[in-house]
């Protein structure tokens, strides 16, 4: 009898370990689950850059978005990621009128800012992101809803 409890115990020890494993990847990745203002920053011209993520599920747990707005402009959307662990690192660097958004050190992404001289085609995209209509007042409440809602589609 204790033969056979030391050979499940052999068998059973693998699969305990790579639970435990799994679960405590998910919490240091993923947790606490919820949306956040990762990093943000003041362009020297003024222009407002957040970098927002937003908890949607375990198989594609956040999706990541650049805003940023113009003094007194719509607010812009651009990609950063949606399959994405949890961000806890992440820097900006603005240098002229461009902006570099680095996670953990990796640069992901560099974006021409917001300014008056940027055209925008009929389907609100400029080439670097998407701009909201009638967005320039919205709060950062109204974005991090936008952002969510984001998600759910």
């Amino acid at each position: 009898m204790k033969k056979i409890g030391k050979i499940i115990l052999i068998i059973l020890s693998p699969v305990i370990l790579c639970v435990a494993h799994y679960i405590f990847s998910i919490f240091y990745f993923l947790f606490p689950f919820t949306d956040s203002i990762v990093t943000q920053g003041i362009a020297d011209d003024g222009t407002e850059v957040y970098v927002i993520q937003a908890y949607y599920n375990l198989n594609e747990p956040y999706r990541v978005g650049l805003y940023a707005r113009y003094p007194g402009e719509n607010w812009r959307y651009s990609y950063l990621g949606h399959e994405d662990p949890r961000w806890r690192e992440a820097t900006l660097e603005f240098h002229q009128n461009q902006v570099s958004v680095f996670n953990r050190g990796e640069l992901r992404e560099t974006y021409t800012l917001p300014g008056p001289e940027i055209e925008i085609n009929s389907e609100g995209w400029d080439g670097n992101g998407y701009y909201f209509p009638d967005s320039c007042a919205w709060t950062m409440e109204e974005i991090f809803q936008h952002h969510s809602e984001q998600t759910d589609s």
